[in-house]
């Protein structure tokens, strides 16, 4: 979990955000990271408890992807599934997420 929480605490730096307490970041990576509906809505709560709109925004991207695909298709590749065809299309248009 350790590296975890860092990669997190090196994101929000990167985006000029200062994370509140260790528990929080720790808290926000053990979810964010989760192909679950539930945990992507926690990560959305948390993110917007830090009170920052773009890492919300971020959270809440994610979270629509789970909802829409019920995974991450940009893991497909890494984790050796198949990719859907509305997933291709998905990921040819969204630049943000991708393999």
């Amino acid at each position: 979990m350790k590296i975890w929480t860092t990669a997190m605490w090196l994101f929000a730096l990167a985006l000029g955000v200062t994370l509140s307490s260790e528990a929080v970041a720790g808290d926000i990576v053990g979810v964010w990271r989760h192909e679950s509906g539930e945990a992507q809505v926690r990560c959305v709560k948390l993110m917007a408890s830090l009170g920052d709109a773009e890492l919300t925004r971020y959270a809440q991207a994610h979270c629509d992807i789970i909802e829409r695909f019920g995974r991450f298709p940009h893991r497909n590749r890494a984790l050796g599934r198949e990719t859907t065809a509305a997933e291709q299309a998905f990921l040819h248009e969204q630049r943000d997420f991708g393999q």
